[in-house]
């Protein structure tokens, strides 16, 4: 799914008028910001049934521009919300149902000679997803915040850095 931010056309073309390691920057932090607001909205979506698929749900920011090949310079930067692959939790088996548990009591699970199953939220994440549709649901409700978001740190960015230049240009005079 994609969202695409509108409306913010000129801040983005006045994002070419900074040096590109501060434009970049700036737009990391802007879009940072963006997917963080679609990631609490995916949180608060998803299924609960041991809370591991809420509690591994991360934001990464691409910029192609930023790569050090020239081939990717000219892809747009985006967003990626989804569960971490890292993202491990500990299950035992209780009355035919599969429960999480905390590292210690699966420690202590095992030392009294039971068996304890790794979850793994990735593993299952497009399952849930089928089901219940959390991921559009949250792209659709949150979209608007997150646009809204991505521009006001857009803003705060040219703040500072109009503050900065005036402050370097006082120095020199």
């Amino acid at each position: 799914m994609k969202i695409h931010i509108q409306g913010i056309e000129q801040a983005m073309a006045n994002l070419g008028a900074l040096p590109r390691k501060v434009a970049l920057k700036h737009l990391r932090i802007a879009l940072s910001a963006a997917g963080g607001e679609v990631k609490q909205q995916v949180i608060a979506l998803v299924p609960r049934r041991t809370k591991l698929l809420a509690q591994s749900q991360a934001v990464k920011v691409k910029i192609p521009a930023a790569s050090w090949d020239v081939k990717h310079h000219h892809k747009p930067a985006y967003v990626v919300i989804g569960t971490k692959r890292g993202a491990v939790g500990a299950g035992i088996r209780a009355g035919g149902k599969l429960r999480k548990v905390s590292i210690r009591k699966a420690t202590k699970h095992v030392l009294g000679g039971g068996q304890v199953q790794t979850i793994r939220p990735s593993r299952y994440a497009h399952l849930a997803n089928i089901h219940t549709k959390y991921m559009d649901r949250a792209s659709h409700s949150a979209g608007p915040r997150a646009a809204e978001k991505a521009a006001e740190k857009l803003a705060k960015a040219f703040e500072t850095e109009a503050a900065a230049l005036s402050t370097k240009l006082a120095a020199v005079r």
